[in-house]
């Protein structure tokens, strides 16, 4: 076999036996040279033909085998070559090429001795394998020498760098150079021209670090003004100096490279120093924004916690101002003042505002008094605007959490003590709660009622829906009034029932609705109660109109399901209507000209009013508040002033509740009102209250 290609042997069937390809020629020929043996000019052919084989597998196997190992040496040498110059220490590893590759030849070597076959290929394989080593070797040591050099070549060059640091570093340089140069690495002359560019280079950064060093102690300039003979050294200390190799031309760039970072060193000062300064100012005006918000609190006297207190206190020492320190001081002096007013009672107050805070002895003291009183009469304007939010404000009382309708029996009680606190704090009786809690309640709305009717004594409820009614709670006001009218339980429970239906059937509702007469329920409320209210401001005539209305539509909707109207009512029932506005307002009667009243209950018709008016007695009257003398035109006594009301030619509007009339005189203009002991409108009280 030559190669891959196959020998055909002639004369035998190469296809005919199955696997013949796969046997060895060699025992092919030897079973044909048996079979042949009776034959000699046979058997000669064939041991002629089976040498020719046998020398021809021989030289097969040694090709193969021999380029074999000429691959895998070749591979082995490369991988070798492929490592990595030095370990991880920086140590060369060139020094073990031959080694690794001496290992690798005879392990391949071994392999391939151990396939050798045919006993000739045993020392040409041997021989074979020793040239491959010896060729091989010889290249080793030209890359190890290469290596050695490229490594020793490296370390002279990096020691200039490392020496360039070391105090020694010129003396360590010349003796590596020695060493260099005995190995060849460098010629004599590339010695000095090295020596001569080192040496010049480490006494450069020798001045530099010396430069450096002086400098950051702040003395770079006197180090430069030494080095160019500007200045003297200074009796016992340092001497500085350039090099005796440095030429002028050395010396100047030198000096000028210093100069020019002591001056960037300057413009780095000033720039720091610039930022430092705005900083500084920055931080000056977020201290004083943060004082002055706190200082907006000290001023108007709010209660403030220690905790902000303390907040306020450390933003005002850290100011720098004098004009705002000032400023802090004086606005902690009106707090801690305000405060001192706030905690005592209110007679005390007015006593402390005289005379601790009235006349001063210094023009100090006098400011902080204005500023003290100044403070006390803003607070004054919140207390009238809102007593109960200005006590949490100034007066330390804890504020409350929002009312809902869920919690409004346990709010209804705190608000009743916090009506008491306040009413002590000020030292007069005050409104039941704040408008941010009547808005609470406001929302909840006539379902809050029962609530609140119960939670209050009659004083205390009417308190507080006159507070409704004033903050435009009007409908809601009105209903709870009439629960507190003798005769108005009726009247309540019918709204209230009404109002629940329609709740539940928002299209019973009247609005707008045509009676039978062709009239609105407005309309039909408007001509009951025409000139009921004459002589009370416009305004609030609209607004009582209006709210008596809506709870007279709201009792009709119980009385029409009453009467089975609803549903399917559309039409308005005049007189049922009319009914409902009596429950509503009570009863009406045209006690003047052109003027009506309400009777002081709904069981009063207007000659049992009248019998009440004769029967008047002047002890009543004085009970009532009295008559201010003379009265009215003609400059009538009290006693006339009775006998013209007695005899119905007094003139009677209705007053604020059923029962209770304005009573005037003369033409029975605003001006011609009766008036009581204390000059207010005389109020004649029918109402048995």
């Amino acid at each position: 076999m030559v190669g891959n290609r196959r020998v055909k042997i002639p004369g035998i069937n190469q296809t005919g036996v199955p696997g013949a390809e796969q046997i060895s020629l060699g025992a092919i020929s030897s079973a044909a040279s048996a079979k042949m043996q009776t034959n000699s000019a046979l058997t000669k052919v064939v041991n002629d033909y089976q040498t020719k084989i046998v020398k021809a597998e021989t030289d097969e196997e040694y090709s193969r085998l021999a380029n074999g190992f000429s691959r895998d040496t070749s591979a082995a040498w490369q991988d070798i070559q492929d490592q990595d110059r030095v370990d991880e220490y920086g140590a060369p590893t060139h020094g073990t090429m031959m080694e690794q590759y001496q290992s690798a030849h005879d392990k391949i070597a071994k392999n391939y001795s151990g396939r050798v076959k045919f006993n000739p290929n045993q020392n040409a394989f041997t021989q074979f394998a020793d040239q491959t080593l010896t060729r091989n070797t010889s290249a080793i040591r030209g890359e190890v020498g290469r290596r050695t050099i490229a490594h020793l070549s490296g370390a002279y060059e990096q020691s200039r760098i490392d020496f360039m640091q070391s105090p020694n570093g010129m003396s360590e340089f010349a003796e590596a150079q020695q060493e260099a140069l005995k190995v060849g690495l460098i010629t004599p002359g590339k010695m000095k021209t090295d020596f001569d560019v080192f040496q010049h280079e480490f006494q450069t950064n020798q001045m530099l670090s010396e430069f450096n060093s002086e400098r950051d102690l702040g003395r770079g300039q006197a180090y430069v003004d030494q080095i160019t003979g500007v200045t003297e050294p200074e009796e016992g200390g340092p001497v500085f100096k350039f090099p005796d190799t440095f030429d002028d031309g050395e010396k100047l760039r030198l000096a000028d490279k210093m100069e020019s970072d002591l001056r960037g060193d300057a413009a780095d000062a000033l720039r720091i120093q610039n930022k430092i300064d705005r900083d500084a100012k920055t931080l000056e005006l977020k201290n004083w924004d943060v004082a002055k918000k706190g200082q907006r609190m000290l001023d108007k006297g709010m209660t403030i916690s220690d905790d902000m207190l303390a907040e306020i206190q450390a933003s005002a020492d850290v100011l720098v101002d004098e004009d705002q320190k000032k400023s802090m001081q004086l606005s902690f002096d009106v707090y801690h003042n305000i405060q001192g007013l706030m905690s005592m009672t209110q007679e005390d107050r007015l006593e402390a505002l005289n005379t601790t805070f009235g006349e001063a002895d210094s023009y100090e003291e006098s400011i902080l008094n204005a500023s003290t009183r100044s403070a006390y009469s803003a607070i004054q304007q919140v207390i009238g605007k809102d007593p109960h939010q200005a006590w949490v404000m100034f007066g330390g009382g804890a504020p409350m959490e929002e009312i809902t309708e869920d919690n409004l029996p346990e709010s209804l009680k705190q608000l009743q003590t916090n009506e008491l606190e306040v009413s002590a704090w000020l030292g007069e009786d005050t409104v039941p709660m704040s408008l941010a809690q009547l808005n609470q309640i406001k929302k909840i709305g006539v379902a809050g009622l029962d609530e609140i009717l119960t939670s209050y004594d009659e004083v205390g409820a009417a308190k507080l829906l006159t507070l409704l009614y004033e903050e435009d709670a009007g409908e809601m006001a009105v209903v709870g009034s009439l629960a507190l009218q003798a005769d108005g339980g009726l009247s309540y429970a019918q709204y209230m029932a009404g109002s629940s239906l329609v709740k539940q059937n928002p299209d019973w509702a009247i609005s707008n609705k045509i009676s039978q007469y062709g009239a609105t329920a407005r309309q039909i409320f408007d001509e009951a109660t025409k000139g009921l209210f004459a002589y009370n401001q416009a305004s609030q005539n609209e607004k009582v109109s209006k709210s008596m209305q809506l709870v007279a539509n709201k009792i009709y909707i119980m009385l029409a399901k009453e009467a089975q109207m609803l549903p399917g009512h559309t039409e308005l029932d005049r007189d049922l209507y009319n009914q409902a506005i009596t429950m509503a307002v009570g009863s009406i009667a045209e006690y003047n000209p052109g003027s009506k009243i309400i009777l002081p209950d709904r069981s009063y018709d207007i000659d049992k009013f009248e019998d009440a008016i004769e029967n008047l007695t002047m002890e009543q009257i004085e009970e009532m508040g009295g008559f201010r003398a003379p009265t009215g035109p003609g400059q009538l006594d009290a006693a006339a002033t009775l006998e013209l009301i007695k005899d119905g030619e007094a003139t009677l509007r209705q007053g604020d509740e059923p029962g209770q009339y304005f009573v005037y005189l003369g033409v029975a203009t605003a001006a011609d009102y009766v008036a009581n002991l204390d000059g207010e409108h005389f109020v004649l009280d029918l109402s048995g209250k």
